[in-house]
C-alpha cells in the first residue's frame, strides 16, 4: 500500500509555524483532514455509486452500499486519530497506550455493530430478494442468523482483547474449569441450545407447519430459534417451549409430508337438511 499520501499530508502540516509549536493543534489538523476526506467519499463516491446502483436490477449492490456507508466513514475518522497518534513527538506511556488501543477498539465494536444490525434487520424476504430472488430455506436461515452472532460477537471480545494486549493464556488454561462451572450454572440453556441445533438438523417442523404438542397444544410454528420454539394456535395465542423440550417430546406435524387441510362440514350439513326440510314443507 502507498502512503506517499500521508507522508506529504504531515510534511505539508509540519510545515505550519504554529502547528510546529503546538503538536497538540497538529494532531488536530490530521484528524480534521481525515474528516473532510470521509465527508467528501461520502458526498462523491458514495452518491455516485448509489446513482449506479439504482440503475441496476440487483439488489445485493443496494445492501452493500447502505452496510459499508456509515462504518467505512467511521473507519476513516478512527484512523485519523491512529495517524495522529502516531506523529512526533511520542505521546505519554498512558495516552500512547489508551488512545490507539481505544481507537482501534472503537473501529472493530463499529464494524461488529453493523454486522450485527444488517443481520438483525434482514428477514428471509429481504435476503431472498438481496441473493436475486432465490429460494432460501427458512429453518437454515435462521440457523446461520443466530450461529452467526455467537460467533460473531466471540471473535469481537477475543480481538478487543488481544488489542488491549490482555494475556489469553491463562484465560484459556483456566476455560476448562470455568466451562464446566458455566455448563453446570446453565445446563438447561446449554440443553436449549444443543436442542435448537438437533430441531434443525432434524428439520422435524418448519415454520409455517401447524404441529401438535405432546401435551396436546396445536398451533402453527411461527418462528425456530436457537433456545426457543414459538407456535400460535387458533385463539391467536402465542406459546413458547424451550428447544431442550421439543428435541425430546412427541411431536405430531400435521403439514408433513404433503400440507393437508381437515375441514368440518357436520354442522353445515345439518343446516342444509334443515333448510331442505323447511322448503319441502312450503312446496
Amino acid at each position: 500500500m502507498d502512503f506517499s499520501f500521508f507522508q506529504e499530508l504531515e510534511t505539508l502540516l509540519q510545515g505550519i509555524p504554529l502547528l510546529q509549536q503546538y503538536d497538540l493543534l497538529e494532531r488536530l489538523a490530521i484528524i480534521l483532514v481525515y474528516a473532510v476526506l470521509a465527508k467528501i467519499i461520502d458526498l462523491v463516491l458514495i452518491r455516485s455509486l448509489r446513482r449506479v446502483a439504482a440503475r441496476t436490477k440487483m439488489h445485493f449492490d443496494d445492501f452493500l452500499i447502505n452496510f459499508f456507508h456509515r462504518p467505512l466513514l467511521i473507519t476513516i475518522v478512527l484512523f485519523g486519530v491512529l495517524h495522529a497518534c502516531a506523529i512526533k513527538p511520542d505521546l505519554p506511556d498512558m495516552m500512547a497506550l489508551i488512545i490507539p488501543s481505544g481507537s482501534k477498539s472503537l473501529i472493530l465494536i463499529v464494524w461488529w455493530a453493523a454486522i450485527s444490525s444488517s443481520l438483525g434487520k434482514t428477514d428471509i424476504k429481504e435476503a431472498s430478494r438481496i441473493f436475486g430472488g432465490r429460494i432460501i430455506d427458512p429453518d437454515i436461515f435462521l440457523l446461520f442468523k443466530n450461529v452467526s452472532r455467537i460467533l460473531l460477537l466471540f471473535f469481537t471480545i477475543l480481538w478487543v482483547l488481544l488489542i488491549w494486549n490482555v494475556n489469553l493464556a491463562p484465560l484459556f488454561a483456566s476455560a476448562g474449569i470455568v466451562g464446566i462451572a458455566v455448563a453446570l450454572a446453565a445446563k438447561d440453556t446449554l440443553a436449549n441450545f444443543f436442542g435448537g441445533i438437533s430441531v434443525f438438523m432434524d428439520r422435524a417442523y418448519k415454520v409455517g407447519e401447524y404441529i401438535i404438542l405432546e401435551s396436546g397444544e396445536r398451533g402453527e410454528v411461527v418462528e425456530v430459534g436457537i433456545r426457543s420454539t414459538k407456535i400460535q394456535t387458533r385463539d391467536d395465542i402465542m406459546i413458547t417451549i424451550p428447544n431442550g423440550i421439543m428435541a425430546n417430546s412427541k411431536i405430531i406435524n400435521e403439514s408433513a409430508p404433503q400440507p393437508r387441510f381437515r375441514i368440518s362440514y357436520s354442522r353445515y350439513r345439518l343446516k342444509l337438511f334443515n333448510a331442505g326440510t323447511r322448503a319441502t314443507k312450503l312446496a
